[in-house]
């Protein structure tokens, strides 16, 4: 990933992006101008099933200790990398049977739950990177929106 000057990497997926503002007396319409999640979105590839992607909160009462504070998640393709290196690091552990020991001096902990662990992040890496490896061309199957009854 490039992380120089903020820049993303182009074929980037953000699946989400929420931002909640603790402590802002302004109301919501004041606040999200700043934010210029419209002026980002143009730059980032959202999901199909979520094309707005920005959803914003906001609460009057600050955290413990500030007077102002905003908080701002990403779930992206981008923590694909970052999992594909711990991955690395924890197969080589493994495979040389790092620490181990450990482990599996306490009751309740056997070798098999750290290799159901190692196929479990496995198994996320390979969603992240289908949702990455995804076009314009290909697109995602069309989910049906929630509608509020009458």
């Amino acid at each position: 990933m490039d992380y120089l000057l903020g820049r993303l990497p182009v074929l980037l997926f953000c699946l989400i992006c929420p931002d909640i503002s603790l402590g802002c007396r302004q109301s919501l319409a004041e606040i999200i101008p700043p934010l210029l999640p419209y002026r980002l979105q143009a730059r980032l590839r959202f999901v199909p099933w979520n094309h707005e992607g920005w959803k914003v909160g906001h609460c009057q009462v600050p955290a413990v200790g500030q007077k102002v504070s905003l908080l701002a998640l990403s779930n992206s393709t981008g923590i694909r990398e970052v999992l594909a290196n711990v991955l690395g690091r924890f197969n080589k552990l493994m495979s040389k049977k790092a620490h181990l020991h450990h482990y599996l001096r306490v009751e309740g902990f056997e070798e098999s739950q750290f290799e159901k662990s190692a196929c479990n992040l496995s198994d996320l890496i390979d969603e992240y990177a289908f949702f990455e490896s995804r076009t314009s061309e290909a697109p995602f199957p069309e989910l049906p929106r929630l509608r509020i009854a009458d």
